[in-house]
């Protein structure tokens, strides 16, 4: 799930397991921070030097496809990689239970915590924010507002997540599957290896895109 890919051997008594570490590279935070400073002084040459016609036709012919696009491919990998990734990471946790623990147990109390962090959030804001403020009142159609919204955790299809990039809708699907390839899992074995196979795609394709960051 962390995108490092574990080498097995054995040599003579001893089990020997190989990291391969990548390549030490700049600082994203550095490398991002140079980006902005470098479009900002483009930015401020191209004010300085440049007729408002040229710098409209650069911005609508230009940067604004290039940023429509780039957005767009954003919108496109996201979904299957955070899927990815929680379902990988969680099945993972099948460890436990061989030793002795439930990896299902901990799937269930991770969501759980989840959704107690976000009622308590909820909770803290109604008591610093009186509702009287928001011209609201505490009613039957505000509670069923506030439970239906909650709800909407639940999709409605299977690929409007992944078209609206809904991230606590992903997660669902995420830990809906992963407690379904946990639980029947003598009998998908190859569906674990392909998750874990895809997870590594997902993650190789995020890096090309995390390099492209610093250019958009």
């Amino acid at each position: 799930a962390i995108g490092l890919t574990p080498q097995y051997s054995y040599e003579v008594t001893s089990n020997v397991l190989r990291l391969t570490l990548p390549a030490s590279q700049m600082n994203p935070v550095v490398r991002i921070a140079i980006s902005l400073a470098l479009g900002t002084a483009l930015g401020l040459l191209g004010m300085l030097f440049l007729p408002s016609e040229t710098r409209e036709l650069i911005t609508d012919v230009l940067l604004e496809p290039i940023y429509n696009m780039w957005v767009r491919l954003l919108n496109a990998i996201s979904g299957p990689i955070i899927l990815l990734t929680v379902v990988t990471t969680l099945l993972n946790t099948h460890e436990i239970e061989q030793r002795g623990g439930s990896s299902i147990r901990v799937i269930v109390r991770y969501f759980a915590l989840s959704i107690i962090v976000v009622l308590g959030a909820l909770l803290c804001g109604i008591m610093v924010f009186s509702l009287q403020h928001a011209d609201l009142t505490w009613d039957r159609g505000l509670a069923y507002g506030l439970l239906d919204a909650l709800l909407l955790v639940v999709p409605s299809n299977i690929v409007e997540p992944f078209v609206t990039s809904n991230t606590s809708q992903l997660l669902f699907i995420a830990f809906s599957l992963s407690t379904v390839l946990i639980k029947l899992r003598s009998q998908v074995d190859g569906l674990w290896s392909l998750m874990r196979q895809a997870n590594m795609i997902g993650l190789q394709i995020a890096r090309w895109v995390s390099w492209l960051v610093p250019i958009f």
